[in-house]
């Protein structure tokens, strides 16, 4: 009895290796990932700013995108559970993402941290144009739910030509229009390593025309942030005498070109 009852667990065993080896190699590393794709390769941020890092994309396809996050130089850059980077001190430092289904299978992300510039109140040489769309709305929502920052102030910063490829994928990912006719399509081009980019949303009265901005100058608030005060000046269409003009505002971005040094010293932006 016992002959039989032991032949009949090896018998068992064996019918069990023979189908697991049947299997084809597909069905036996489903969910294991064997390359990730991380949505950047290199940030900058100043200290104390922070930035949601995310996986972009996993191969083969489906494979799990659950990861670990590491800092190899916790002083200079740290890295939460869920991937938020918080700038500490200037330096460089790695930012790892360990698959958990794969520990083998890992990809890196250079931060690179900057010391504030001296803050003070001065008259920035900027431009800005004004686009009447709700690019800058839409995008400041995806970015938010893309990265998952309810903290993220109102306004868009683009550093690097990096960050602008980023903000293009969001929009396409997303918007799903053409990328060409949003309000920064005309910028993509341009010289990252002197400029940035700011866009600030507005919401106007629609018989506003030829909005301009004129001057960009910067003041200490009470509680010691730069602001960045934004003169701005349109005109106003007359509407005849009893004619009704619905109450709806239209949507404006307002994207700022201005030196990299003015950009990283100005807490937040006002009229």
């Amino acid at each position: 009895m016992k002959k039989t009852k032991k032949a009949g667990i090896l018998f068992s065993a064996l019918c069990l290796f023979c189908v697991l080896s049947a299997l084809p190699v597909s069905a036996k590393s489903k969910g294991i990932p064997r390359r990730l794709i991380l949505g950047r390769k290199e940030i900058t941020l100043y200290v104390g700013e922070s930035r949601k890092l995310m996986v972009e994309k996993v191969k083969p396809a489906g494979a799990s995108e659950k990861v670990s996050w590491k800092s190899k130089k916790r002083n200079v850059a740290f890295v939460s559970r869920n991937g938020k980077v918080n700038a500490k001190r200037p330096g460089k430092a790695t930012i790892v993402a360990v698959s958990k289904k794969n520990p083998s299978v890992q990809a890196a992300v250079q931060v690179f941290v900057k010391k504030l510039p001296v803050k003070k109140e001065k008259t920035c040489i900027a431009s800005g144009k004004f686009h009447k769309s709700g690019d800058a709305g839409m995008l400041c929502f995806y970015y938010r739910r893309t990265f998952s920052d309810k903290h993220l102030r109102d306004k868009i910063v683009i550093r690097s030509s990096e960050d602008f490829q980023e903000m293009k994928k969001i929009w396409k990912k997303n918007a799903h229009t053409d990328f060409r006719k949003t309000c920064l399509a005309e910028y993509e081009n341009m010289d990252f390593k002197r400029e940035s980019l700011v866009l600030l949303h507005y919401a106007m009265s629609p018989q506003a025309y030829d909005v301009r901005m004129n001057s960009l100058t910067t003041k200490f608030d009470a509680s010691g942030k730069l602001s960045g005060i934004l003169d701005i000046s349109s005109k106003v269409e007359e509407i005849p005498p009893g004619i009704y003009v619905p109450a709806v505002l239209e949507n404006y971005t307002l994207v700022l070109q201005l030196d990299k040094k003015d950009e990283a010293m100005i807490d937040y932006y006002r009229q």
